[in-house]
């Protein structure tokens, strides 16, 4: 809904709520049955609100059989959401259930996002590291690049580790920036290290290995915001605070 006619329909004016960092999450009722139109809706609500909160895209289930249920799951991941809410829950047959428990939710969440963003941040990079480490050392499910990318992917995800790990729960909006920074920079990097997967018929798996770094970095875009919205504003004509001289 444009927004214009949403604020003066149902008075949602959440571009405001958020720039003004009074609420965490937005569930934008994108209820739709293509799962394009959802990635349209849900990047449109990201974009819009430059991350500043935390995009879970609503589902209308009642509208959706159990594999356009799963069509619009990975749309919402491709699209670096960082979950669904759903509508609702006396739409959900067996089948629907079924999906979900071997799916997305077949494990207890470790924490919510918005509770502890520095450490969903660490967690989902360690778990992307290790499935990066993964795919390489199985000859299988090897990603097929030269050498040389690789060992920049690797370089980069090292350093971005040490980074996270190295930030405490206290850490400064400069401070997280400057790592979403680089996790921005290996996203572009990820990107062009994985045309190849697409090329030969991977294209799903590279993208399922860059929607982490979208999820990282919404995540990082949101607890900079977050700091910054709990710092005291600047009072209008103010002294500044007097210093003492030697």
């Amino acid at each position: 809904m444009p927004r214009r006619l949403r604020v003066a329909a149902i008075q949602q004016e959440w571009e405001t709520w958020v720039a003004n960092g009074w609420v965490d999450t937005l569930n934008p009722m994108t209820y739709v049955k293509d799962p394009k139109d959802l990635t349209t809706a849900a990047s449109y609500v990201r974009e819009s609100t430059a991350d500043k909160a935390l995009v879970y895209p609503g589902l209308s289930i009642r509208q959706l059989d159990t594999a356009g249920l799963i069509e619009q799951l990975d749309s919402a991941r491709e699209t670096g959401t960082l979950g669904t809410t759903m509508f609702a829950v006396a739409h959900l047959d067996d089948k629907k259930l079924n999906v979900l428990k071997v799916g997305p939710y077949r494990k207890q969440p470790l924490l919510t996002p918005q509770a502890e963003p520095l450490k969903a941040s660490r967690l989902l990079v360690d778990d992307f590291a290790a499935m990066v480490n993964r795919y390489l050392q199985d000859p299988r499910t090897h990603i097929l690049s030269d050498q040389a990318s690789t060992n920049d992917v690797l370089s980069q995800i090292d350093g971005i580790q040490r980074s996270l790990h190295q930030l405490s729960a206290a850490a400064s909006s400069d401070e997280i920036e400057s790592v979403l920074k680089d996790v921005t920079s290996l996203h572009s990097t990820i990107k062009n290290w994985l045309r190849l997967e697409a090329f030969i018929q991977r294209g799903f798996r590279a993208q399922y290995i860059a929607s982490y770094l979208s999820q990282v970095e919404a995540i990082l875009s949101y607890a900079s915001h977050k700091v910054k919205s709990q710092m005291p504003a600047p009072i209008a004509g103010a002294a500044p605070t007097p210093t003492k001289t030697q």
